[in-house]
């Protein structure tokens, strides 16, 4: 088993949540195709959220019904539901987070340029696990 970070929008997060299903764009099909049914994901939802853990219920597959918004996003797997917030489906994106894991090389003002055109990066379980607990 693998863990991944990925990174997606708030109205795309929603609709996967919704549908049980992730989707990208072409530019990252290979880097999809590397994620495995078993395989462990941490939502990042832009705009400084933690949006939740999944498991990964099926292999890549494409599927061209548009489903999500600003793209068709035809590349995807089917997830499920590990942990989701419960006081609302967003947790706060802290400098504490950033501090404890080890994906984030720059602590200070810098970390937002590691994340910046990377929707999908290999996740340590150390981090993954540090992650979930974030999860209230």
């Amino acid at each position: 088993m693998n863990y991944w970070f990925c990174s997606t929008t708030g109205e795309n997060h929603e609709i996967s949540l919704s549908k049980n299903i992730w989707g990208v764009e072409k530019r990252y099909k290979e880097k999809l195709n590397q994620i495995k049914k078993g395989d462990k994901l941490i939502f990042y939802v832009k705009g400084r959220k933690l949006g939740g853990a999944f498991k990964v219920i099926s292999n890549m597959y494409e599927d061209r019904n548009e489903i999500f918004n600003g793209g068709l996003f035809p590349f995807r797997i089917k997830i499920e539901s590990v942990k989701s917030p419960k006081s609302s489906w967003l947790v706060e994106w802290t400098d504490e987070i950033i501090k404890n894991i080890d994906l984030i090389k720059n602590k200070d003002y810098r970390w937002k340029f590691e994340l910046m055109g990377r929707t999908i990066k290999p996740l340590s379980e150390k981090d993954f696990n540090y992650l979930l607990s974030m999860i209230k």
